[in-house]
C-alpha cells in the first residue's frame, strides 16, 4: 500500500504538467492564429489599393 501512496504525488504532478502545457499550447496556437488572420487582413487590404493603381497604370501604359 506504500507504493500507491509515493506515486500518487508524482501522478498529480504529471496531471498538473500537462494541463500547464496543455494550456500554453492553446495559447499559443489562438495567439498565431490571430496573428495570421490579423496578417491576410492587411496584406489584402494593402494589395487592394496596390491593384487599383497597377491597373490605373496598365490602362494608360497600353
Amino acid at each position: 500500500m506504500r507504493e500507491d501512496e509515493s506515486e500518487q504525488p508524482l501522478t498529480e504532478h504529471l496531471v498538473d504538467q500537462f494541463a500547464s502545457y496543455f494550456l500554453i499550447t492553446m495559447v499559443a496556437f489562438h495567439l498565431v492564429g490571430y496573428m495570421k488572420k490579423h496578417y491576410e487582413k492587411r496584406h489584402s487590404e494593402a494589395g487592394h489599393s496596390n491593384n487599383r493603381k497597377s491597373g490605373k497604370r496598365r490602362r494608360y501604359d497600353v
